[in-house]
């Protein structure tokens, strides 16, 4: 979305922010109740520790490194989970532990793979989360093995969940065929980072898009919340979120 058609949509983009004009029960009340939700709860504490004292870390290193994730994305990545309660989670593409905490802290159960070959962000993802998630986290160097890992980790779940911060423009077409196979009653693709003109999860976006023949997609610049569900038809709601 260029800057020309962000500023002719913007105002009816937040007012289906806020439900006008949505006629779908299902996105009705997943955009009111969970991506514009204004409550708080119980695990916002957790996430902006974590943020914060990922920030702090970050403050003193020497380079350039990714930006971490905001302390409102986290917040809604965690309402979005709760939403959808997952028993597996695939982020590929790490957040130095901020998104993967978003994500584990619903459920005491819930099990996560991660692909990711920063050693920075390990580093500080390690130091940050001190051991909490080790039980429940797999990290993998590779999008083949990230793959099979989460396989075999949802096997039998009702719903497959993906979070992409960041991919290889060579990995787009191959993952876009993987989230599109899943045989689960419902999939739920998260895409961040895609503001820039060039950014390759944006263009995993357009694909998906382009592929998809039903379930629904809510979007804003940045961020991308793809629901593939067999009884919901092809609609795309650009919102400001």
């Amino acid at each position: 979305m260029n800057r020309l058609r962000r500023y002719i949509t913007a105002p009816m983009r937040y007012n289906r922010s806020k439900g006008f004009g949505i006629h779908s029960p299902f996105a009705y009340d997943f955009v009111t109740t969970t991506l514009r939700e204004r409550c708080r709860y119980y695990g916002y504490s957790l996430i902006e520790s974590c943020r914060g004292e990922v920030c702090r870390m970050l403050s003193g290193a020497r380079g350039r490194h990714r930006r971490v994730i905001s302390l409102k994305g986290a917040k809604r990545l965690f309402r979005i989970v709760c939403r959808f309660n997952p028993s597996a989670i695939l982020e590929v593409g790490s957040d130095y532990g901020v998104a993967l905490t978003a994500m584990l802290e619903p459920c005491s159960s819930t099990q996560a793979v991660i692909l990711n070959d920063d050693t920075m962000m390990d580093d500080v993802a390690g130091k940050v989360l001190g051991g909490w998630y080790d039980r429940r986290v797999k990290c993998v160097p590779t999008p083949a093995a990230a793959r099979c890992v989460y396989d075999g980790m949802s096997a039998g779940g009702m719903n497959a969940f993906v979070v992409v911060n960041a991919i290889a423009p060579d990995d787009v077409v191959e993952w876009a065929r993987y989230v599109l196979s899943f045989d689960t009653e419902t999939t739920v693709v998260v895409i961040r980072n895609m503001a820039s003109k060039r950014s390759v999860t944006r263009e995993l976006y357009d694909r998906l898009t382009r592929e998809m023949s039903y379930g629904m997609t809510f979007f804003n610049d940045k961020t991308a919340v793809v629901v593939l569900r067999r009884s919901l038809p092809l609609q795309h709601f650009a919102l400001w979120f």
